[in-house]
């Protein structure tokens, strides 16, 4: 059975202005040529532009397992932190559909949700994005692309120095954050139903980055 997952890696490039870099082309490569990764994004986040997200979308979490486990990782993470500043933040998410579309939009909203309650969170979560993506499709919705949704793997705290818990993620493709702004700002399928994620979370951070898919 297919158990694919997406693995999100938040950093600060240390050379900003010229990330990707090469050496971060060769730390993404060493990924690509690695058994089991589909593709690979990367991308500044709109709200701060030093921060940048990779996110590894993986055909399984046995793929995932097996280069954790390789003589490969230690030297690849190594080279990966070589070109950053500080420590990177790691999580994986479940997706409950594929985040092609999601990823390869201009604009990817990314919202987290921290300590939530299960299975009510995530459940009220799977309506939202069902509805909201339903909704968008049949009234064409001024910039929207797709949604994904899923519960992360692992237990994570929002900052460095919290205590980790459960927690959910939304995925939502635009052409920009404005289309995200003027969709939530008005009547429509994100206000008809956003009281079903107000609640059963502890909180929440909510970013837009700019991804490119990186290639060999």
């Amino acid at each position: 059975m297919s158990d694919p997952i997406t693995e999100f890696v938040t950093f600060t490039p240390r050379d900003l202005a010229s990330h990707p870099s090469a050496p971060f082309g060769a730390v993404a490569s060493t990924l690509l040529a690695t058994p089991g990764v589909e593709s690979l994004h990367t991308g500044p986040q709109h709200e701060d532009p030093a921060t940048h997200l990779l996110a590894i979308h993986w055909t399984s979490h046995a793929a995932f397992t097996a280069f954790a486990a390789s003589d490969r990782y230690t030297p690849w993470l190594a080279d990966l932190k070589a070109l950053l500043v500080g420590p990177p933040r790691f999580h994986q998410v479940r997706l409950a559909h594929a985040a092609t579309a999601v990823l390869a939009a201009p604009c990817t909203e990314i919202m987290t949700a921290y300590d939530i309650d299960r299975p009510l969170f995530p459940e009220n979560l799977r309506l939202f994005s069902e509805r909201m993506a339903a909704a968008c499709a049949a009234q064409g919705t001024r910039g929207w692309h797709a949604n994904a949704h899923g519960e992360v793997t692992t237990p994570i705290a929002r900052d460095v120095d919290g205590t980790p818990g459960p927690a959910a993620v939304l995925l939502v493709g635009w052409d920009s954050v404005e289309d995200h702004a003027l969709a939530k700002g008005g009547p429509g399928p994100i206000l008809d139903n956003i009281e079903l994620i107000r609640t059963g979370r502890k909180d929440v951070t909510l970013h837009h980055y700019n991804l490119k898919q990186l290639y060999m």
